[in-house]
């Protein structure tokens, strides 16, 4: 698995994994763009496919929303993929001087709430109606960066 810079059209290039599906398209273009543009984002790509996004959205100075499309290829390489996780965030914290980073997960998507546990993350509490549309409750997550 090889780390690259993120590219807005990496993102409609991830088969997201079951609990995954349709994130994807919940991040806008314009949004996917400014990502690629302020290098606040990384992808991974194995034998020629994006097999993964993540990054952060800065919510405001000193605070960011951290967020990953990942597919199953992506998932089958933990280790690598953490530790390339934790090295790119860690810049990306750095460059926006972060004091938090901040992610939220569906209830039910365990192997991501693991994820983010690996990743330092900390479970803050459960927040009702988030999903988009307001359906499904989601986990808040956070870390002092």
């Amino acid at each position: 698995m090889k780390i690259i810079p993120f590219e807005a059209a990496h993102l409609s290039c991830v088969a997201p994994q079951g609990a995954q599906r349709g994130v994807s398209e919940k991040l806008s273009p314009a949004t996917a763009d400014s990502l690629a543009l302020a290098d606040l984002a990384f992808s991974a790509v194995q034998e020629g496919y994006v097999v993964g996004c993540a990054g952060i959205v800065p919510l405001w100075p000193g605070v960011g929303q951290a967020w990953a499309v990942l597919s199953d290829t992506a998932l089958s390489h933990p280790v690598i993929l953490t530790r390339a996780a934790m090295r790119e965030l860690q810049r990306i914290e750095e460059q926006l001087g972060l004091h938090r980073v901040q992610a939220t997960v569906a209830e039910d998507h365990i192997e991501g709430r693991r994820w983010l546990a690996w990743l330092g993350f900390e479970v803050e509490g459960l927040m009702r109606n988030y999903g988009p549309e307001g359906e499904g409750d989601f986990w808040l997550y956070g870390r002092a960066a």
